[in-house]
């Protein structure tokens, strides 16, 4: 008797989840890899609506075409999707227009999104090790370049003697880059240096190579042809 109940609650709790990828895979394991939830502020540290906020906590207001694919590679579906800078969420939406947010992140191996594509990987903040979504900014196998987004959420403050009153609002989203080796946690990369402190091996190349194409891993491209040339060694 006892199995049976257990068998029978385990069966009510995937019933959601398993409607939910109706139409979409019949495979159990896919099923189990969502777990959803409404999208509500009060989940976060912002107690009034996102409306009555000056400026976007996303890194595009709009939903674009994503596609999502577990750690295994296994495509899960399609859906419209936006990046929550605020929350370092993802937000996707059903057909009935309701907007959910992923619920384990940490079960998400990628996510293409229109031209760009997120991983979700651990990385290093403050020497202590976090997980979090990362633009991918190349493909490499030994190294890959990321993009930590962050936007900060200034409350508002009354009129001083010197300034006026400020509404609520968000800040502009910033970036970070950021590299991470292998299977290693992510570096945070500020200037040559901590290229060159974090590298596992190929100093002396790599250090010809930055005085000679006058390299600054704080710029972009130049992040990633030094990567380019990394992943070439």
């Amino acid at each position: 008797m006892k199995k049976l109940k257990f068998i029978c609650i385990l069966f009510i709790g995937f019933l959601p989840l398993a409607l939910f990828g109706q139409g979409i895979s019949e495979n159990m394991a896919k099923d189990d890899f969502w777990r959803i939830q409404q999208r509500d502020n009060g989940t976060t540290s912002i107690k009034i609506p996102y409306s009555k906020i000056q400026g976007s906590p996303y890194l595009n207001t709009q939903f674009g075409t994503g596609q999502i694919f577990t750690k295994e590679q296994t495509l899960y579906g399609s859906y419209p999707l936006r990046y929550n800078v605020f929350t370092g969420n993802f937000e996707f939406r059903k057909s009935n227009s309701e907007v959910f947010e992923l619920n384990a992140p940490g079960m998400v191996g990628k996510i293409d999104l229109d031209d760009t594509t997120f991983v979700y990987a651990p990385y290093l903040d403050k020497q202590v090790t976090s997980n979090g979504f990362f633009q991918l900014l190349n493909s490499g196998t030994k190294a890959q370049g990321l993009i930590r987004y962050s936007i900060e959420f200034l409350k508002a403050t009354p009129p001083g003697a010197y300034q006026d009153a400020q509404p609520a609002r968000f800040s502009s989203v910033q970036k970070d880059y950021y590299v991470r080796f292998g299977q290693e946690p992510a570096v945070l990369i500020y200037k040559n240096s901590d290229f060159l402190k974090a590298l596992p091996d190929k100093k002396s190349e790599i250090t010809k190579f930055i005085k000679k194409e006058k390299i600054h891993a704080s710029r972009e491209d130049d992040l990633i042809k030094l990567l380019n040339y990394y992943n070439s060694l």
